[in-house]
């Protein structure tokens, strides 16, 4: 969710409860408009993640020397204290997930769905000096996406000890370690109102992602973005990751991080706010629980699959002194509406063909 929305959310809530009305909003939700017209304005969310990125380094939840060089806001806002821990919570929860999954792996390749601005591969590839002999990092999104990631990676010299090369249009990046594909990803999946297109075979696909080795393990991360598909657009793509793209045996894992439960007067409070702003989420209303994420995934080839709240990993998986750090770091006073808003998000895996899965 873009963060700036969040205040308004909890605004919403509050005078929710405050007229005695638990069922949020009168009328429900209303819907965006169809996918296809509101696709900038999903595009711009990227640069409210970039943003909330940016506040959290800033405020000290996050050490990430590459935030502010690919951050395209103009000035910095400094998000709200609730915000700043869920940016901590989603950026490290998938980081130490990934990292774990990089130790059982001698060589592997990750696979990053609407990745937009995206610090992970530069803060990976600053580890052991082996990591960029052994790991391949692909990030997929809109060509207008692709295009400004690369003028800012120009712009910072972000690679400039890396061998690459780029498209004639400014969208497509190419290094050994490291690539952007222009691509949406629509595309991977089956024929659809929006695009109208037949679909592509598996030569084709595989061809839409130059660079990507269909015998390599793989692991694919998609933060919020399968969420903005629709389900049957969202199984095609992963049915054709797990069996058309990479080879039935290739060694496969995935994490997810999915908003959750739009049913509940939190939730149609969120569903709500977001299409005000023109944004439609059918992936949440064909999954709205960490269940039938986890469902959908073994429909999909995953033969393991698990899940766990945002609420539930602070609980777990903090310490008790990194907890005290990072409330001393400013304070936290809506605890019950932090507890609301990370049991509206989650963390889905799964995995095939491996005896080491990814588990956030």
């Amino acid at each position: 969710m873009a963060a700036p929305q969040i205040p308004n959310l909890l605004e919403s809530l509050r005078k929710s409860k405050a007229a005695g009305n638990s069922n949020g909003l009168r009328g429900g939700p209303r819907r965006g408009p169809a996918l296809g017209s509101s696709d900038a304005v999903i595009q711009q969310t990227d640069d409210d993640a970039a943003g909330s990125r940016l506040s959290a380094v800033d405020v000290g939840y996050l050490q990430d020397e590459y935030a502010r060089a690919l951050s395209f806001s103009k000035q910095n806002v400094r998000r709200m204290p609730i915000i700043n821990r869920g940016t901590y919570v989603r950026t490290v929860a998938i980081d130490v997930s990934v990292q774990d999954y990089l130790g059982s792996h001698q060589d592997l390749q990750i696979i990053s769905l609407g990745a937009g601005t995206d610090t992970r591969p530069f803060r990976l590839f600053d580890g052991p000096l082996d990591l960029r002999e052994r790991v391949v990092y692909h990030e997929i999104d809109f060509p207008d996406c692709t295009r400004k990631k690369i003028t800012a990676i120009n712009n910072a010299n972000l690679l400039n000890d890396v061998e690459f090369r780029v498209s004639e249009e400014g969208t497509r990046l190419a290094s050994p370690a490291y690539n952007l594909h222009p691509l949406d990803l629509r595309k991977l999946g089956k024929a659809n109102p929006q695009t109208d297109t037949d679909e592509l075979t598996s030569d084709q696909k595989l061809a839409l992602l130059p660079g990507v080795d269909p015998e390599r393990p793989t692991l694919l991360l998609s933060e919020c973005c399968l969420t903005y598909l629709n389900s049957s657009v969202t199984v095609s793509i992963l049915k054709n990751f797990s069996n058309d793209i990479l080879k039935p045996s290739t060694p496969i894992s995935i994490i997810l991080y999915e908003p959750l439960h739009p049913d509940d007067a939190f939730g149609r409070t969120m569903t709500s706010n977001l299409s005000a702003r023109g944004i439609s989420l059918p992936g949440l209303e064909a999954c709205p629980t960490l269940k039938a994420h986890e469902e959908r995934l073994k429909a999909c080839g995953f033969e393991t699959s698990g899940g766990m709240l945002v609420k539930n990993w602070w609980r777990t998986k903090v310490s008790d002194d990194e907890k005290d750090y990072l409330r001393n770091l400013e304070g936290l006073d809506e605890e019950e509406e932090w507890e609301l808003l990370a049991g509206h998000y989650g963390f889905i895996w799964g995995s095939r063909g491996t005896s080491k899965w990814p588990s956030v």
